[in-house]
């Protein structure tokens, strides 16, 4: 959750777990020439997409009570709205979790289209999480890279999906939570006294025992509990 929630990509590269934030912009550009060969190019249908996403967290300007944000495309009537809800166990603030359901929302849109292609191992270097731009028949591809396995004689077989700078950046304001101020009352310590009476029951003069009063430190005490230990 807290990789999807600051939007970092975390992969195993050389041994080491490597970490980088999403960005979607380009490292470098792989031209034509070193493509073994053409792009496959896939494109998801948008009755797949979701236009809603909802975020669930604790928000902490709401004295962490659970809180939600949302981030919705425009949608024709009497259109199916495929939602995505999320539950985060993060305590953060509204604007946060505002610009990142709008940014989860638009990452999907942007990443309908897949790519598939292979390269020689002069690019044997990249990892899953970076981004290059593919040059293809004239077009240019901006590409987070998802997947590159490594095949015999010398190709590398990699998978990735379109992304962009613009779908990282977000400038939402979280809606505000309505709540009730909760104050805490410091009642004091509960404090007793051992008596020194005579039975005050007849129930009471044939059983071993004694008498103890209970009060409070503060005026707003209301009660206490005296347990007794016969170990």
């Amino acid at each position: 959750p807290l990789l999807s929630a600051y939007q970092i990509s975390a992969v195993e590269s050389d041994y080491k777990l490597k970490f980088s934030p999403l960005t979607g912009t380009s490292s470098e550009t792989i031209v034509d020439d070193d493509l073994a060969a053409d792009i496959s190019i896939t494109r998801a249908l948008e009755t797949e997409l979701p236009r809603r996403v909802t975020l669930a967290y604790a928000d902490k300007d709401a004295d962490y009570l659970p809180a939600v944000q949302s981030a919705q495309r425009i949608k024709s009537a009497g259109q199916i709205v495929n939602e995505i809800s999320q539950q985060f166990s993060l305590s953060t603030d509204g604007d946060h979790m505002s610009q990142l359901s709008e940014k989860i929302l638009y990452r999907a849109w942007t990443e309908r289209e897949s790519f598939d292609w292979s390269l020689t191992t002069k690019h044997a270097y990249l990892d899953a999480g970076d981004v290059v731009t593919l040059e293809n028949g004239g077009f240019n591809h901006i590409t987070r890279i998802t997947s590159n396995d490594q095949q015999l004689p010398g190709l590398i077989n990699c998978g990735g999906v379109a992304t962009r700078a613009s779908v990282y950046s977000s400038n939402l304001t979280g809606a505000a939570s309505s709540y009730t101020t909760q104050t805490l009352v410091l009642v004091g310590n509960t404090l007793f006294e051992i008596l020194d009476l005579p039975a005050l029951r007849d129930a009471d003069a044939t059983t071993a025992g004694y008498y103890v009063a209970v009060y409070g430190q503060k005026t707003n005490w209301t009660s206490g509990i005296v347990w007794a230990d016969h170990d």
